[in-house]
């Protein structure tokens, strides 16, 4: 993709913005990709499958908080049945994203303030995770608490966590 976000995987995160502790809970909502076996002669391919996973906070680099959920029953309901593409050229975690992302954005009452601008939000966290790899961030060079990932609320237009 012309503006490196495919460099990444994107993932729809629920939880509180602020880790008072290490290990805090939080729900991943992503799509992922998978190779499978099948057919005769035996071949593998790549399927796409819906994740929700919790806890793995430790696995991400940053974090952009776009808006606060009202209603998480009906937040995960949409994303459910938000469509894989799997049979779509250049289809990706973003591509899921971009539109579970709208869809919620959209459904009255799920989430309260947010962002809405894709592109915007795109633009914040290729940024956030460009200054952060100046910042060795990630590299081991840097003294930065890794048990809590790097966060960029975009509500109030400040990062919470370094």
């Amino acid at each position: 993709m012309p503006g490196r976000e495919d460099s990444y995987h994107w993932a729809l995160l629920s939880g509180p913005k602020n880790d008072v502790k290490p290990g805090l809970q939080h729900t991943m909502y992503h799509v992922k990709d998978k190779l499978v076996i099948e057919g005769e002669p035996k071949a593998a391919s790549s399927v796409w499958e819906y994740s929700v996973e919790s806890d793995r906070s430790s696995m991400l680099l940053v974090r952009i908080v776009v808006g606060k959920i009202r209603d998480i029953h009906r937040l995960e309901n949409i994303l459910r049945s938000v469509p894989v593409r799997s049979d779509k050229e250049g289809w990706n975690s973003i591509s899921w994203i971009r539109e579970a992302f709208y869809l919620i954005s959209i459904a009255p009452g799920v989430l309260g303030s947010h962002t809405e601008d894709w592109e915007e939000i795109r633009q914040t966290a290729m940024s956030y995770v460009d200054e952060k790899k100046a910042k060795h961030r990630f590299d081991g060079l840097g003294r930065f608490d890794l048990s809590k990932p790097a966060t960029w609320d975009m509500l109030q237009g400040k990062e919470i966590i370094v």
